[in-house]
């Protein structure tokens, strides 16, 4: 009987202690959202631990799917430039449009393919808009296409090019995030009839070490031509090299080199080059604080050493980077982020000086109905001068979304967006570029998306 007793009470122990196990261990890390709307100026590269691969199931066969989307939207831009300098005259051809009602229509599609360990991505995008300030439409177009594949168990490769072609002021002229990279584009940036065609190519590879260990190295061409009117023509390439060390279960430390070289066309006979090299040390910390809620924190520190080459003679400079950002699950559909960053950033299009940038975001999202998304973003940059006769900027900017699901594929949807800056200085500034410019937009209309082709996907 006493053994008996015995076996019961280690057995309950064992099982007391396999249900304890079972219900501490943390759910797989979410990395937090990243929005990744076209680009206008090569993105500065996030360190990150690259996606493991995950095992392939099914019969080989792969998938395939068609995705379109489509928005119709109706409000007012209001636009108030204060002064011209230094940028020249903003209003004609080359400026921001009067204030004035907007009309506009957003096309979509986007075709994804999987097949083993290869994958192909495809996106258009048209957008076309009336304003009553002019009598022509303003159109933007867009095309991306990315492509993997893993060559081997442990290297996997990818390759991929964009290109766009919009009215000037659409590319956020001096809106910038916490990582240095352009904020994201919009049609309620602003409307000009000067034109501006963009893009490149863009290559990565990631070698997996190990469970731990992995490293990555990237490289981007971008070039900017205008279409129509004065501008300055700029091409810009990067490379980037990181090795990510997951020290163990929630936090990782990354080693990244970045280097980019930024040449204007400041005149027929004189180009103003700008290069950097930047050093980080970036340590990311993720945790489960439920099973739908993560928190995670960034923090990365480091050295940029740049040179500038043109009308100036050649000047170099040495400056301290680093930033801070988060996010958190405030809920079961709420999530918030924020970030902080200091960094020396460049405004190909804009301007030809190189800035030390200091700037700041913040984001709130979530559900406050069952078919209603609400989606809230503010953030201010400022630039400071790295040459004896440069200009300094402020932005300021700041955008809120409410869309309500009326049916499975059609929303309708109300926003409100503020986008501000101020730039001072003697330096050179493309023709156009007003010295003070704000401007308030507001939209309402109606989305829809649907799956053509492939598996459906849930609203």
């Amino acid at each position: 009987m006493r053994r008996f007793l015995l076996c019961s009470a280690v057995l309950a122990c064992v099982a007391g202690s396999v249900r304890g196990s079972a219900q501490t261990t943390t759910p797989a890390q979410a990395t937090p959202p990243q929005t990744t709307p076209p680009q206008t100026t090569p993105p500065a590269p996030t360190p990150r631990p690259p996606a493991r691969q995950q095992p392939q199931t099914g019969s080989g066969r792969g998938t395939k799917s068609l995705s379109l989307s489509f928005d119709v939207a109706r409000g007012r831009d209001d636009n108030s430039v204060p002064d011209a300098a230094p940028g020249g005259d903003p209003i004609g051809p080359f400026g921001p449009l009067d204030s004035g009602t907007i009309t506009s229509v957003n096309a979509g599609a986007n075709f994804a393919a999987t097949k083993g360990r290869k994958s192909v991505e495809a996106s258009a995008l048209a957008f076309t808009s009336q304003s009553s300030a002019i009598d022509d439409n303003l159109t933007t177009l867009a095309a991306n296409l990315q492509a993997g594949t893993s060559l081997g168990r442990r290297l996997n490769a990818s390759v991929g090019g964009n290109v766009l072609s919009q009215p000037t002021v659409f590319f956020n002229p001096m809106a910038v995030s916490a990582d240095g990279a352009a904020l994201s584009p919009g049609p309620m940036q602003g409307l000009t009839s000067q034109r501006m065609i963009s893009g490149g190519p863009t290559a990565s590879m990631t070698y997996q070490w190990s469970l731990r260990h992995s490293t990555s190295a990237n490289g981007s061409l971008f070039r900017q031509k205008p279409q129509t009117g004065s501008g300055l023509e700029s091409q810009a390439y990067g490379f980037s090299l990181n090795h990510a060390w997951r020290t163990s279960r929630r936090l990782t430390t990354n080693v990244t080199y970045d280097f980019n070289d930024t040449t204007q066309d400041v005149s027929t006979t004189l180009d103003q080059v700008v290069r950097t090299h930047t050093g980080r040390l970036v340590l990311r910390y993720e945790r489960a604080l439920s099973a739908r809620r993560n928190v995670g924190i960034e923090v990365g520190g480091g050295i940029t050493r740049g040179d500038t080459s043109g009308f100036d003679g050649v000047s170099e400079f040495t400056e301290p980077s680093g930033r801070v950002t988060g996010h958190i699950d405030l809920g079961r559909s709420w999530s918030a982020n924020a970030g902080i960053g200091r960094t020396v950033v460049v405004l190909p299009g804009i301007t030809t000086d190189p800035f030390l940038s200091t700037a700041t975001d913040l984001g709130l999202s979530g559900n406050p109905l069952r078919r209603c998304q609400v989606l809230l973003s503010a953030s201010r940059a400022d630039g400071s001068p790295k040459l004896l006769q440069s200009n300094s900027f402020e932005t300021t900017t700041a955008s809120g979304r409410i869309e309500v699901n009326v049916f499975r594929a059609l929303s309708l949807f109300g926003s409100y967006a503020i986008y501000e800056h101020k730039l001072v200085g003697s330096g050179i500034v493309a023709a156009g570029v007003p010295g003070r410019y704000r401007r308030d937009s507001v939209r309402f209309g109606l989305s829809t998306s649907w799956q053509v082709w492939g598996a459906r996907r849930r609203r």
